[in-house]
């Protein structure tokens, strides 16, 4: 599925920024924009479980969208909020 791509896709960028420190403007962005465009909305006529399913997919989105946020944010200030690998420690 396209979110299945795209949380997969959001995940490795978020790793490679963890273990590297370095971070792709542009490619966050353009993640951003693909999360929030996902039609995660259950149909007309869903049942009370096709519902829910939907609505954990949209969670799922959301925090995706909030780590990308939070990477963005982070490239703004001089100390990371997290932990950096120790090779990018020695740069």
């Amino acid at each position: 599925s396209r979110f299945v791509q795209l949380a997969f896709e959001t995940l490795e960028v978020l790793a490679e920024v963890a273990e590297t420190g370095q971070t792709d403007s542009a490619r966050l962005a353009a993640l951003r924009t693909r999360l929030d465009a996902l039609p995660l909305t259950s149909p007309p006529g869903a049942s009370p479980l096709e519902h829910s399913i939907y609505s954990q997919f949209a969670r799922g989105a959301t925090e995706l969208s909030a780590m990308v946020l939070a990477v963005e944010a982070a490239r703004r200030e001089t100390t990371p909020p997290f932990p950096l690998s120790e090779s990018t420690q020695r740069s």
